[in-house]
């Protein structure tokens, strides 16, 4: 993990470390600069509004009584349309998730 203390040490030796990887200075300098917002801004990163139809993974699991474990499993099987993927957030279509419950308890 990269601290701030860390990142400081990073900063000063930018050019060194960008001719160990054979880049631009420059480079090097615009990725410490991201690290470093990011660790300003906290390491996660902001929960992006769920589309129209669309429920994130935890308020699903939450609602209908299932783990975020087992919902996510059924995303990644095709059971249930996925609407948006971020790094971090899935969006899956509720439509699907109660048309797939539905279908599961009868």
């Amino acid at each position: 993990m990269v601290t701030k203390r860390t990142l400081e040490k990073y900063v000063t030796e930018a050019e060194v470390i960008a001719e160990e990887i054979n880049e631009t200075p420059e480079l090097v300098t615009k990725v410490l600069r991201q690290i470093e917002v990011r660790i300003e801004n906290g390491r996660r990163q902001p929960k992006p509004p769920a589309p129209e139809g669309g429920i994130c993974v935890r308020k699903a699991a939450e609602k209908y009584g299932i783990s975020r474990t087992t919902v996510s499993r059924w995303a990644r099987k095709g059971l249930i349309k996925i609407m948006q993927r971020t790094d971090n957030w899935l969006y899956l279509n509720e439509r699907s998730l109660q048309t797939y419950l539905d279908q599961r308890n009868n």
